[in-house]
């Protein structure tokens, strides 16, 4: 294994000199190209006075520049702040990482090294003495967004590597030298740095760019979605694609075109990451192609790897798969997310650690490996602990086999009425109906508590108001979901917030409809959030008075009637079935069935 990232490139140009490296941005650029223009943008970058460990901002599209810059930094010696030129605003990016440059539009910003495109597209052609750099290991490579908001996640040369060992390592998702991989996931994000670029320079594939997507996320627009999606489908035909990672959102965008079954015929390999693949839409699919979608899992600070469905010969409904090579994972408990390694697990495989009771409780997902990241920026805290897990803010389960399963993430949960509501659950009911396109539901605080709330593009037509919309989707979703997690409103929208690899914008949604419902929402010190009506400033908490005296003593239930209590919170299996088990008799009603004889027993 290399000990700098930016070796993977100088390997490639050694062994594979004239093979395509970047195809569908220009003339082709092959691997020898890649790693000389490198080496003439890292001479640069050194001879403009950066120091080992200054930051550099990459915020260019998808493409040979991009690719070239993020080598050209990463060899200098420097570190990578990947960003999306549309979306982020520069100067937040420059304060919270500190960064020294900018390549790519910098908005006038001052006090920073700038290198413009031209000035990248310039590194072609061009030689320069090669650039060795000195940095590797430990050293800090790539800072990345995290999935908790304002953490900034430090990669090291050791994690990015690693994660790279990894999907070559994996003998069904491995890239071999003859391929050509869609550059679908964008190389401003991880996803796309590790998932696609990097293995692909290991072993010399090609990497083929379509036109970047339109800034507007509106999936039910007929024009540039629709030509984005023409787009990828011609540069999957034209370049003989093989290799597709994408992500659901651009999975269920491409199923609406009819040119989708010839366009993957030479596809060997579809796999989805960044979110959860609707089952519905990876039916679809391969009713349309014959091809599944593998789906695979990861997250930030483990360089975007952890697992892949491609690990498992037979993946359940549900499933993410198992954990790749030198991955492990398993399962915290709720209540306490800093258990020791040695705590409750037993080894089911060399690379799989499970926990004892995985299979029917469902907790944090913690992940070990040399692909975990050195901690947040600046000062590396959260990091792995002392045995080396990091505790993830995903929720999730291990099934009998050791295959995770994901339920949704722990900041997103909902908590209605005393009982956890895990909005993806709710999503995927409501895409079970006909007319609804996607779905985003949050809760949003009310003077009860927390009231559960929907937006929901829908194909039907626009002159149907939100109340009697509203009305047929709460109807839809009686015999699927319990009271308490269906939307108490339904707001019907054209399109929802997504972040660039398409994941939902929660907190976006979030704010979408406080502002829709004229709220004014603000924190009470120790207690939760209120809303105040009308703008005026929160009431100061009101101390907790004694509890009154019980008029009665408390029910007291016998052990027999245990079994008959029903499902509670969180329920394991594929959603659907978790839907089933919690029903509004086991959470609210005031009877149940006898276990012995099946009779109707009144609470009394």
């Amino acid at each position: 294994m290399t000990d700098n990232v930016a070796d993977i490139v100088r390997r490639a140009a050694k062994n594979f000199p004239a093979a395509a490296a970047v195809l569908g941005d220009g003339p082709p650029r092959f691997w020898a190209d890649l790693d000389a223009a490198a080496d003439v943008g890292a001479a640069e970058l050194i001879a403009a006075g950066l120091q080992p460990g200054d930051r550099v901002v990459c915020r260019l599209p998808t493409g040979v520049a991009a690719a070239v810059a993020l080598i050209a930094v990463i060899r200098a010696d420097l570190v990578v702040v990947p960003s999306d030129p549309r979306r982020a605003e520069l100067d937040g990016v420059l304060q919270r990482t500190s960064a020294a440059a900018v390549i790519g539009p910098d908005e006038g910003s001052v006090g920073v090294h700038h290198v413009p495109v031209a000035t990248v597209a310039g590194w072609f052609g061009r030689s320069a003495a090669p650039v060795d750099p000195r940095r590797g290991g430990e050293d800090l490579a790539v800072l990345a967004r995290a999935g908790r908001p304002g953490h900034v996640v430090m990669l090291s040369h050791r994690a990015l590597l690693a994660a790279v060992d990894s999907i070559v390592a994996a003998p069904e998702l491995a890239p071999r030298a003859e391929d050509r991989a869609l550059l679908a996931l964008p190389l401003f994000h991880l996803a796309g740095i590790v998932s696609a670029f990097l293995p692909a320079a290991a072993v010399g594939a090609a990497l083929v760019v379509t036109e970047p997507p339109p800034v507007d996320p509106d999936l039910l627009a007929d024009g540039a979605w629709a030509r984005f999606a023409d787009s990828v489908l011609a540069a999957v035909r034209e370049h003989r694609v093989t290799l597709f990672p994408g992500a659901p959102a651009l999975y269920r965008l491409l199923l609406r075109s009819p040119e989708l079954e010839s366009a993957l015929g030479t596809v060997r390999l579809l796999t989805s990451a960044a979110a959860p693949l609707e089952q519905s839409d990876a039916a679809e699919i391969l009713a349309r192609t014959g091809k599944p979608v593998w789906e695979g899992y990861g997250v930030t600070e483990s360089s975007s790897v952890v697992s892949s469905t491609l690990m498992s010969q037979a993946s359940t409904d549900g499933s993410v798969g198992p954990p790749l090579p030198g991955v492990e994972v398993r399962i915290e408990p709720e209540d306490d997310a800093t258990a020791s390694a040695d705590d409750d697990v037993e080894l089911i495989d060399e690379d799989i650690v499970v926990s004892v009771d995985a299979d029917s409780d469902p907790g944090r997902i913690a992940v070990r490996g040399r692909q975990l990241f050195s901690g947040y920026w600046p000062d590396g805290s959260g990091g792995p602990g002392p045995d080396g897990w990091f505790v993830t803010s995903d929720i999730g389960y291990l099934d009998a086999d050791g295959e995770l399963h994901l339920i949704d993430r722990k900041p997103e949960t909902i908590v209605v009425a005393g009982f956890t509501v895990y909005p993806r659950e709710v999503e995927a009911a409501l895409l079970t109906h006909p007319d609804v396109r996607d779905a985003a539901v949050v809760g949003i605080p009310d003077e009860r508590g927390t009231a559960l709330v929907a937006s929901v593009v829908t194909s039907a037509a626009s002159d149907v108001s939100d109340a009697d919309r509203g009305a047929q989707l709460d109807a839809h979703l009686e015999s699927l979901l319990p009271a308490f997690k269906r939307p108490h409103r339904y707001r019907i929208v054209r399109i929802l917030p997504r972040t660039e690899i398409g994941r939902l914008d929660r907190s976006a949604v979030i704010a979408d409809w406080t502002e829709h419902l004229g709220l004014d929402v603000t924190e009470v010190p120790g207690a939760r959030l209120s809303v105040v009506p009308g703008g005026q400033p929160a009431p100061a908490a009101e101390p907790e008075a004694e509890p009154a005296p019980l008029a009665e003593p408390p029910e007291i239930i016998e052990v027999s009637q245990l079994d008959s209590l029903g499902s509670r919170l969180p329920g394991v299996g594929a959603r659907s079935r978790r839907s089933a088990e919690d029903t509004d008799s086991d959470l609210f009603g005031e009877e149940w069935l006898d276990p012995v004889d099946g009779e109707t027993i009144k609470r009394p």
